[in-house]
């Protein structure tokens, strides 16, 4: 006779089998960590014992996923928060305890980059971005694995953006790479590649980080470009082993790319159809790790519109930008003004220009690898990216690129440096006149802030949102400056010189006020983080000091203010003596 404990059991067993045909629409098939609405997820999340809803679901289980759904059954059917929290803290680790710090073994003192830096403050900041690499690497340890965890293992050290980011991030680690390869870290970007690489085999695409609640979203697919960065890096010192890193990459780059031509979608403009993509995970149920921000909000919503609302929020952490007045639509909820994302009916800019550049690396790469047919392919598919982003996303009055939303049919015409991508990524059409996009940035003032480029002009004080205005991310910094100069107008140049010089400071001052690196800076007070958002400012932090370090490798002259200072009074003094000189001789 079953015993009534083992029913239990075997009912839970059960329950739990159940799950993964029926998670088909959850974030994930994982039943504590994400099944929806009800169960130990919802019941956790929603009773206010942690701050932040991340913290939960980044706790691996003591037990196996039956005992501790035992255990949670025995609590009975409401019970409150006292009991809640003493339940966590006996069946749950601490929050990130499955990762493990690391020595990364190519790391070194002295980097080329160092000596290359002309001001002695920028490359005292040098060194010290250069070291926080080690304190921002990690493992995953041998213990981890199963069903017990969230954490989905990787083979190799990696480098996680910092704070409450504990693991590894898809797009954050295209910036981390390009600071990597300037401190010569190559093996460590070739580990991360690595990793990324087992992720596409196991999802057919990157996760947005490697946990089982990201699993179903991605974000803006920069691996194709991270394996020509490293690459490119790779061949100016071992020339010989570029076609054999491009035949080892080219498949999952092939599968990958296959994954977002899957998210394309049709527009007609002028009576001409065209395909672009979109940010569109229509997953339902809150995110797991911002569970009870998300279930709340969508408790004032109609049953019917939740599920919409859901994905439009998953595709906005999908896009990065989570969450911006560029995934708003009209008018906006003032009073709750998430529930106005809906990023699931933009065609954005960067996302189709990022794929556009994906083709071309893709198709160079099957050319050198003399598969003739592949590259065929993805030379049309940029050619047709190329032609689409020009009739759909180019607007000819404000001679400038903007999303386009297909349920109103019309362009976000706002401020935003993504707005630029087609530069960046080099699909911009032939005929455009550069004086004119230049001329639409500098009225635009977005060039105008002490604290450097602001992320969007919006700067409504009833629902501001952390991709707004006045928070300068470093990612779209290095997107502007690159941008900026591709144009290649003496001013487009000089307006990129000085954005990157501004970052350069902010970063600095902010460094020395409080001895860290930020995840966004203020464009208007120099030395001060960005803040807004659905968590406090965080600190580490990868891109921040990958971008630093990529635009002081740009502009190795760039002066600190406090050498300027020192130049201006040598200069004077000079300038006092020659004075006091002729005013003798006279």
């Amino acid at each position: 006779m079953v015993s009534k404990e083992m029913g239990k059991m075997l009912l839970l067993a059960c329950l739990s089998l159940l799950a993964n045909v029926r998670g088909e629409n959850w974030p994930c098939s994982h039943v504590i960590f994400c099944k929806p609405f009800s169960g130990l997820l919802h019941t956790v999340q929603t009773s206010n014992i942690f701050k932040d809803s991340k913290t939960f679901v980044d706790m691996p289980m003591k037990f196996s996923m039956n005992k501790t759904l035992t255990r949670f059954e025995a609590l009975g059917p409401n019970p409150d928060a006292t009991t809640l929290k003493k339940f966590v803290d006996d069946n749950f680790s601490e929050a990130g305890t499955e990762l493990l710090d690391v020595n990364l073994s190519d790391w070194s003192a002295n980097p080329a980059i160092i000596d290359r830096i002309k001001d002695a403050n920028y490359r005292n900041l040098i060194e010290t971005l250069h070291g926080r690499w080690q304190h921002l690497a990690r493992k995953v340890s041998d213990q981890v694995g199963g069903e017990r965890t969230s954490l989905i293992p990787l083979q190799y050290p990696f480098i996680v953006p910092g704070g409450r980011f504990r693991e590894i991030y898809y797009w954050d680690s295209f910036w981390t790479i390009k600071g990597l390869l300037i401190s010569e870290l190559n093996t460590t970007v070739e580990g991360m590649l690595d990793n990324f690489q087992d992720l596409i085999k196991m999802y057919g695409h990157i996760p947005n980080g490697n946990r089982v609640y990201y699993e179903k979203r991605s974000q803006p697919p920069f691996f194709c470009q991270m394996v020509d960065d490293f690459i490119q890096a790779m061949s100016v010192t071992e020339p010989s082993k570029t076609r054999t890193l491009m035949a080892r990459f080219i498949m999952s780059m092939q599968i990958e790319a296959e994954f977002w031509q899957k998210r394309l979608r049709n527009v007609t403009v002028s009576g001409v159809e065209y395909s672009l993509a979109s940010y569109n995970v229509m997953v339902d149920g809150p995110r797991p790790e911002s569970y009870k921000e998300d279930y709340e909000l969508a408790e004032m919503l109609s049953e019917n519109q939740r599920a919409e609302w859901y994905g439009h929020m998953k595709s906005g952490a999908e896009s990065g930008w989570d969450y911006s007045s560029r995934w708003f639509s009209s008018p906006v909820n003032k009073d709750h003004p998430l529930l106005s994302v809906t990023t699931g009916d933009t065609l954005p800019v960067d996302l189709n220009s990022i794929l556009y550049k994906n083709a071309e690396v893709l198709e160079r790469y099957f050319t050198v690898l003399e598969r003739p047919d592949e590259a065929q392919k993805y030379r049309l598919l940029k050619e047709q990216l190329k032609e689409a982003i020009r009739a759909v996303l180019w607007n000819e009055e404000d001679s400038m690129w903007f999303d386009f939303n297909i349920k109103t049919n019309k362009h976000n015409r706002n401020f935003y440096p993504s707005n630029l991508m087609p530069l960046y990524s080099g699909c911009y059409h032939s005929s455009m006149d550069p004086q004119r996009i230049l001329e639409n940035i500098v009225n635009s003032t977005a060039v105008d802030f002490p604290g450097g480029l602001p992320t969007s002009l919006y700067k409504s004080t009833e629902h501001p949102q952390q991709w707004d205005f006045p928070n300068v991310w470093p990612p779209l910094v290095e997107i502007f400056v690159t941008s900026m100069n591709e144009l290649n107008l003496t001013d487009s140049r000089k307006i990129a010189r000085d954005t990157a010089a501004k970052y350069i400071n902010n970063v600095y001052q902010s460094a020395q006020q409080n001895g860290t690196m930020y995840e966004k800076y203020n464009c208007e007070t120099v030395g001060r983080a960005g803040g807004g958002g659905e968590y406090g400012v965080q600190e580490g932090f990868g891109w921040s000091n990958g971008v630093a370090m990529s635009l002081l490798s740009s502009y190795p002259d760039l002066q600190s203010a406090s050498c300027r200072i020192e130049m201006n009074s040598f200069v004077m003094i000079v300038g006092l003596i020659l004075a006091s000189a002729f005013s003798g001789h006279a």
